[in-house]
């Protein structure tokens, strides 16, 4: 269970991070 949370807490900040990067990329 702790690594699936893991897992899915890595992948959730990951996904937050690309979409922060969008965001600051487009003018």
């Amino acid at each position: 269970l702790a690594f699936f949370t893991s897992a899915y807490g890595l992948y959730d900040a990951d996904f937050y991070v690309k979409a922060d990067d969008d965001i600051y990329l487009r003018p």
